[in-house]
């Protein structure tokens, strides 16, 4: 079982996947991990704004309001 107290930080696996590889290229690997943490975000992030805008449409707020949320779900998705 899983002990969640032990949960690693995003900079232990971030150090632990920049060296333990190919410790002689460190700042390669760390700029890897660091795009694919960004783009990780950016999804989870477009992933709730989608959510959100769905949620909108079906209660009495404005159309706008949920349009805006989709436009700005394909902004982040686009990396804008």
């Amino acid at each position: 079982m899983c002990d969640n107290r032990n949960t690693p930080s995003t900079e232990q696996v971030r150090g632990d996947f920049a060296t333990r590889m190919a410790p002689w290229c460190d700042d390669t690997r760390r700029a890897a991990f660091d795009r694919w943490l960004e783009q990780v975000r950016a999804e989870a992030k477009a992933e709730a704004l989608t959510e959100a805008a769905r949620d909108v449409f079906d209660t009495e707020i404005p159309a706008e309001v949920a349009r805006w949320l989709e436009a700005r779900a394909q902004q982040v998705k686009e990396g804008r």
